[in-house]
């Protein structure tokens, strides 16, 4: 088997001295869906945060296609295809989450990632159904394409 897109090996992280995961293993590999899924506070949106680099590593390690990308700055992280679509911002709210993806960036930062979500929709349409009933569709999303 190939290496994973994205791994999280013994991963730990947090805000200063609060610690808001500990020791997380986590693989995603090409063509896969992956969901964190959890209560409030058990730390779904802190994990993607310390793969994009925007919370610090205290052990562990983030790789991608092998590897690693520890210690990077989330910019960094967009240059070589990864990006984190933020829950909640309704920045464009009459916007679809398809239609918020496929928008045609200005800046130079968000055309370098432009391609990388281009293609995660282009692939596979985004769920709005999961097995256990409606989700959200405006929830956190990683994406990742091969470099």
């Amino acid at each position: 088997m190939t290496d994973p897109l994205i791994e999280c090996r013994d991963l730990s992280a947090g805000y200063g001295k609060l610690a808001a995961i500990r020791n997380i293993d986590l693989q995603v590999h090409s063509g896969e869906i992956v969901a964190l899924i959890g209560r409030n506070g058990t730390g779904k949106s802190s994990t993607l945060h310390a793969v994009m680099g925007v919370v610090g590593i205290a052990a562990g390690d983030v790789r991608l296609h092998g590897r690693s990308v520890r210690g990077l700055a989330p910019e960094q992280m967009a240059r070589l295809g990864v990006a984190l679509v933020p829950e909640g911002r309704h920045v464009y709210a009459s916007l679809t989450v398809a239609e918020e993806l496929s928008f045609r960036p200005t800046s130079r930062l968000a055309r370098a990632s432009s391609g990388i979500v281009g293609a995660v929709t282009a692939a596979r349409p985004i769920p709005t159904q999961l097995a256990s009933g409606w989700c959200e569709p405006s929830r956190s999303r990683i994406a990742s394409t091969p470099i």
